[in-house]
């Protein structure tokens, strides 16, 4: 359903919704709770490659650094296999 309302939806939404994805992401790696960060990334994800936003995409990568070590855990290898896939 997201992915159906995203080009209705202007970029700078776009980048504000990714923005706040972002900040419940970091906030779940600061709570050391991996999974729930990388399952929060893994939403943001295409919807940053999609605005273009090459901050919040450095900073989603940032946050694949950050629970690389709990690649053992589905939500966080399924977040960093799509990290490293070409749009």
């Amino acid at each position: 359903m997201l992915d159906a309302a995203l080009p209705s939806i202007p970029s700078l939404h776009r980048q504000d919704f990714t923005s706040a994805l972002l900040s419940k992401a970091a906030a779940h790696v600061a709570a050391d709770q991996p999974d729930q960060a990388a399952a929060t990334a893994r939403i943001a994800l295409p919807v940053a490659r999609r605005a273009g936003s090459r901050r919040i995409l450095h900073e989603l990568a940032q946050i694949g650094s950050a629970v690389d070590e709990h690649r053992h855990l589905a939500d966080v290898r399924a977040f960093l296999d799509d990290l490293v896939e070409t749009p």
